[in-house]
């Protein structure tokens, strides 16, 4: 009887033993999933941050461009206004000179009439 009840036993702890290397097995199995899911999740994450940074470097580079394009706007728009500026310099130089020879040609004019006799007072003789 003590035999049977210790081979009982012995079935026993061997089936325990067999179900703890079982539940063993399993758990490592679910560790090395684990591993592996926790693995591809940091390696989508990094592609993830990869792919982010490359999208916004691409936009610093445009935003680049943008601002090359937009100082070389400004440069010729700064060029128009500056011969705009100089156009009407030289128009006002023009202008200025036109009314100085007009002036002389008055003066010169006034001078002759009077020269000749316009607007003075006659002499009685």
């Amino acid at each position: 009887e003590r035999i049977e009840e210790l081979t009982r036993l012995n079935e026993s702890l061997s089936r325990s033993g067999e179900d703890d290397k079982t539940k063993i097995a399993g758990l490592e199995r679910d560790l090395r999933e684990a591993r592996e899911m926790e693995r591809q999740m940091r390696s989508a994450h990094y592609a993830e941050l990869v792919e982010a940074n490359d999208a916004a470097e691409d936009l610093m580079e445009g935003i680049k461009t943008q601002i090359k394009l937009l100082k070389k706007q400004l440069e010729q728009k700064e060029l128009e206004i500056s011969e705009l500026q100089d156009e009407k310099e030289s128009e006002r130089i023009e202008l200025e000179n036109k009314l100085e020879d007009a002036t002389r040609m008055l003066a010169t004019a006034l001078k002759s009439k009077s020269g000749k006799g316009f607007g003075k007072s006659k002499k009685v003789p």
